[in-house]
């Protein structure tokens, strides 16, 4: 063992002692003294050895690395007899070592001393450019740590401390909006990476694929963004320090495409196949020829959008919307709707609802019912109120209220206006505040005129009728054709008549009380048969002096200056350009001749309101879409799938006026609510979407097929066409088939150098905003 260690006597050994600064540098015979230089560096040889004294006699002491002792020895006094010359000590290694490091660090500083004062301080301190967008930041603490702009301590303090992800992670976030968690992979949360990562592993075991590395540590965003250099870009390597894969080239290294890009089903209800192998060859004349014909890049050329209806499918569906291709039934939708009611069997149970519409055969409509009402009736949904004999005592005292409910609506909404009255009942039905939007769904462009009209039309003694039900008096049921109202004459200006024209025997309205259809003969329509033109002497057109057209100067159609039907220029149906009948058939009707009088044909309340709006026939009052999106029918649309889904799906039937479901897609909300897709697109890019893609650059790679270059039409018409029977988004078949990779492979490869995983990928979901500058105004006030 001790052979192992270096002997250190100057007998035995060359020890040159490192750690000393001089060494010995050899007399003549270039061998080291046993002394060696001292600290100052000066030679300590000045003999050959010490000789030492035993007894009597000196002995030399010179070792056997120097040639061992002399043979003269010591002189008598005991000096070496054996003088050696001096030699000039050299810097150890170790010295010069030091010396070099030590004039290095001087150099440095004073390099670094010269250009920190000097006038290229920051050119020369600077580590490289930095992105467009933050050219104007001038300080270093903007970025990195606040010990930046602290001076030279505290860069060195900075240099050797553990960077601290989240702080370092700040400074970006003070300026860019990277969602709730900016600190971890892609910005997902911690609960969206396990549900990835599970998802993942399954495909794992299914496919046999490298899984992506799940990390919970917080990741830097300068382990991509290297802000000063920015000559390096972010390369598939550095997705594949967490996403691994046994091949670093695309098509190997991605996954397969799952049916992409369809990710939800269309909004749109359209059936290409369908389109291009039926309709459009019966409409040659108005069918596109260009997929260009309907759809045009957005402004950022990423997606294709559906142009306007008045672009791509008014010319074919614009009669559907506005009813006219509607052969029968209303062509406006039954807003409110009088029920026909078995007034009489109400009336032998004793209960009473007024006056009642005889030719009321209508039903109460999910919509009135669900939106109007303020109390449910759908117990009554499968009854025919029109036959109550064969139902419970319940069941008519519920049809009942139904009628009362109906009255009292009207009422209010005829005295109080539909503000204060429909804004109640929808609020309660909501459960919330009813939008201004709501509320004019249902009857901002109502106008008053119809309503009133309807409701005097129906029932003429409302307002007593439902004071009298509300300060419970018994109101006894009739039924009534309410056309007597409105075609007969009233009995106050009939009366005047009478008294003008008829003496007491020959009395208009026949016998003594007055009955407009007697028995009698002096009755307004003669004999028995009623015939208008009678043949007896008293008939009211007959010959008689007090005929209605005498030939007597007295008849009221006679041949006097002030008759109705005279020979006179002056007379009504005389000869005149302005008489109503001519001269050729001014002559007294004969016996069984009828007269025909021609007028203009009656405009129906249907074609009056050809171009949409609100009115009212028989016992409906009805709105007829003007046009495509029509606001009233989109809002009573939205409004009846939050309060209820038999009225929504009253609007939304395929036979429905308008027809909006034909087109738009009914689908179920987050609430449970049901809705029609207005939007004719939907985008399938989510804030949580890495995949980017843009239609426009790809506009150049078509073939001659154009866009069946990549969207390839399925063979699938019906099963997509069935997709929209139900209101899950989510459960569909597309019209077209799922893309496949080979189609991309064909220009991103490695030959056209478009295979980065960037090309086509964003690592922050959604893209990165800047936020808002929050500005404060400044008051000017002194």
């Amino acid at each position: 063992m001790d052979d192992l260690v270096q002997k250190r006597d100057p007998a035995s050994s060359d020890y040159e002692r490192p750690f000393r600064k001089w060494k010995c540098a050899g007399g003549i015979n270039g061998k080291p003294c046993s002394r060696g230089p001292s600290c100052e560096g000066v030679c300590g040889a000045t003999s050959a050895c010490e000789p030492i004294k035993r007894e009597d006699r000196w002995y030399c002491t010179r070792d056997t690395l120097s040639g061992g002792p002399c043979q003269d020895g010591p002189l008598p006094d005991g000096q070496c007899a054996c003088q050696e010359t001096p030699c000039i000590p050299e810097l150890s290694a170790r010295a010069i070592r030091r010396r070099s490091i030590w004039w290095a660090i001087l150099l440095m500083l004073g390099v670094v001393t010269s250009g920190v004062g000097g006038a290229w301080t920051w050119r020369f301190i600077n580590p490289g450019t930095v992105a467009d967008h933050h050219v104007t930041i001038e300080q270093c603490d903007v970025c990195h740590s606040e010990t930046m702009n602290h001076g030279f301590a505290h860069w060195m303090a900075a240099f050797f401390d553990e960077a601290n992800v989240v702080m370092e992670n700040q400074r970006c976030t003070n300026c860019h909006e990277l969602g709730s968690s900016p600190q971890t992979a892609h910005g997902f949360t911690m609960a969206e990476l396990v549900l990835k990562t599970t998802r993942a592993q399954e495909k794992v075991a299914a496919e046999k694929v490298s899984p992506p590395l799940f990390t919970e540590d917080n990741v830097a965003c300068a382990t991509c963004h290297k802000e000063h250099q920015m000559g390096e870009k972010i390369n598939r390597e550095s997705c594949n320090s967490c996403h691994v894969n046994n091949s670093t080239t695309f098509p190997a290294a991605h996954p397969p495409f799952e049916s992409f890009p369809y990710k939800r089903r269309t909004a749109l209800i359209f059936d290409h196949s369908s389109h291009f192998n039926q309709h459009f060859d019966k409409e040659a004349e108005r069918a596109p020829e260009l997929c260009l014909d309907c759809h045009n890049a957005d402004s950022e050329g990423r997606r294709m959008e559906v142009k306007s209806y008045q672009q791509t499918c008014q010319a074919c569906h614009d009669k559907q919307i506005t009813g006219d291709d509607r052969a029968t039934g209303p062509k406006g939708i039954p807003f409110f709707v009088l029920p026909g009611i078995d007034v009489e069997t109400l009336a032998e149970s004793n209960i009473h609802i007024g006056q009642w519409p005889l030719f009321a055969e209508g039903k109460i409509t999910p919509l009135m019912q669900d939106l109007l009402l303020e109390q449910p009736f759908h117990m009554l949904d499968s009854i025919d109120l029109m036959d109550l004999q064969v139902v419970d005592e319940t069941t008519r005292q519920k049809t009942s209220e139904l009628a009362w409910a109906i009255k009292t609506f009207l009422y209010d909404l005829s005295v109080n206006g539909p503000e204060a009255v429909l804004k109640t009942r929808l609020e309660n039905q909501l459960g919330r505040q009813a939008t201004q939007a709501e509320l004019s769904a249902l009857a901002a462009s109502l106008p008053v005129a119809v309503l009133q009209d309807a409701v005097n039309d129906w029932f003429p003694n409302l307002a007593d009728e439902v004071q009298a039900y509300r300060e419970g008096r018994t109101v006894f049921s009739a039924a009534y054709d309410p056309s007597e109202d409105i075609d007969s004459v009233s009995e106050e200006v009939l009366q005047d008549f009478v008294e003008t024209v008829s003496d007491d025997s020959n009395n208009i309205l026949g016998d003594d009380e007055g009955d407009l259809l007697s028995e009698d003969d002096s009755g307004i329509l003669g004999n028995d048969k009623g015939n208008l033109l009678s043949e007896d002497d008293s008939e009211i057109l007959g010959n008689d002096e007090g005929d209605l057209l005498s030939e007597d100067d007295s008849g009221i159609l006679g041949g006097d200056e002030g008759d109705l039907l005279s020979e006179d220029s002056s007379r009504i149906l005389g000869d005149d350009e302005d008489e109503l009948l001519s001269e050729d058939n001014s002559e007294i009707p004969s016996d069984n001749e009828t007269i025909t009088i021609s007028s203009a044909p009656e405009v129906t309340t249907e074609q009056w309101n050809k171009l949409g709006g609100w009115y009212y026939t028989d016992f409906s009052v009805l709105y007829r879409p003007a046009r495509h999106s029509d606001q009233v029918l989109k809002e009573l649309i939205t409004l009846s799938g939050q309060l209820s889904h038999k009225a929504f799906l009253q609007l939304t039937d395929d036979k429905a006026q308008g027809q909006c479901a034909k087109c738009h897609a009914r689908s179920e909300a987050g609430d449970g609510s049901l809705q029609l897709e207005w939007l004719q697109m939907v985008s399938t890019m989510t804030p949580q979407q890495l995949t980017v893609f843009r239609h426009a650059p790809h506009f150049a790679t078509q073939t001659s097929e154009g866009c069946r270059t990549c969207h390839v039409i399925g063979n699938n018409s019906k099963a997509y066409q069935d997709s929209f029977q139900q209101t899950d988004t989510s459960h569909f078949k597309s019209n077209f088939e799922p893309m496949t990779i080979e189609q991309c492979d064909t220009c991103h490869n490695e030959q056209t150098q478009l295979s980065e995983c960037i090309t086509c990928h964003q690592y922050h979901p959604g893209g990165v905003d800047v936020r808002p500058l929050r500005s404060h105004l400044v008051s000017t006030d002194p």
